[in-house]
């Protein structure tokens, strides 16, 4: 299973995820731990020895936290935006600490993959 990032429709990253299942992926990019969870609510975490990142799309929240400092910062979710098909589950967002609009995409997948 694979997970494309992207800024403003440019494509930054791909990732294979590997830990999953229909409504939870974790995933390991260099030092950074990032979870996935689509329901009961849709949100997204992403934390290494530095910060702790929570972004809770379902209720319109987001906290980032420097662990060194012990400080908790709330930031403003400018939009927002779920859809998901039969190939691929999108989530967008925009936040007011960064101009660019983020997209996450991951391709599910395909049951018929590998077989002839």
């Amino acid at each position: 299973m694979q997970m494309l990032f992207y800024k403003n429709d440019e494509f930054i990253k791909n990732i294979s995820i590997t830990n999953y299942d229909e409504l939870h992926y974790n995933i390991t990019d260099d030092d950074v731990n990032m979870e996935i969870i689509l329901k009961p609510e849709l949100v997204i975490t992403r934390e290494n020895k530095e910060y702790y990142f929570k972004l809770d799309i379902t209720n319109n929240t987001c906290i980032y936290k420097l662990k060194e400092y012990n400080l908790a910062y709330d930031i403003e979710i400018l939009n927002k935006n779920y859809r998901e098909n039969d190939q691929e589950i999108i989530i967008e967002y925009q936040l007011n600490t960064d101009q660019d609009q983020n997209m996450i995409i991951i391709k599910k997948e395909d049951s018929n993959e590998g077989t002839d």
